[in-house]
């Protein structure tokens, strides 16, 4: 993070196949998964990986952000992740789902500040340094994307999701 406030993140662009990042990240969290006991799903069920057209993309920090997200999720899930590609002609979206909890609404517009972890909570068994959020807000801000987190509408559990535009980079 301090690198990244003081203008020392360096990116190593090229045009990619986002699929590469997601994949990469998955597979290297699905031993936290297995070791939680969490289903870790990618291509989410019923979500079919076909080839993307390629993206103008640093893969290695995008992988760095869906391993962020991907590990969060693992640690809040009861028993199940998925991560999925969206893609339209205007924008990707990397989409993570759990089915734990879900996020304090409180919680919510402060997530990606540097070191903050939420609310205390009863029931709150997780902690965690309070970077890694911000970091993956710092990610996608150097790709001139975002990312959002939500709780579910109709179950328990909380999505984020990166949302990559179709355009070359600025930097």
């Amino acid at each position: 993070i301090v690198q990244m406030d003081a203008g020392w993140f360096t990116m190593k662009v090229r045009p990619a196949d986002i699929l590469e990042p997601v994949r990469a990240a998955c597979q290297m969290a699905a031993p936290a998964a297995e070791e939680h006991q969490i289903e870790l799903q990618f291509p989410a069920a019923g979500t079919p990986a076909p080839p993307l057209p390629p993206l103008l993309i640093d893969p290695d920090r995008v992988e760095q952000a869906v391993l962020n997200l991907v590990q969060n999720a693992i640690r809040f899930a009861d028993s199940a992740v998925s991560v999925r590609v969206e893609n339209n002609p205007a924008l990707y979206r990397i989409v993570v789902d759990d089915d734990g909890p879900g996020l304090e609404p409180d919680d919510i517009p402060c997530l990606f500040e540097k070191f903050y972890q939420g609310r205390p909570r009863a029931d709150r068994k997780h902690s965690g340094s309070g970077v890694g959020l911000a970091i993956v807000k710092g990610i996608m801000e150097v790709h001139g994307g975002t990312v959002t987190a939500s709780n579910h509408e109709n179950a328990s559990g909380a999505r984020f999701v990166l949302v990559f535009p179709r355009k070359p980079l600025s930097r």
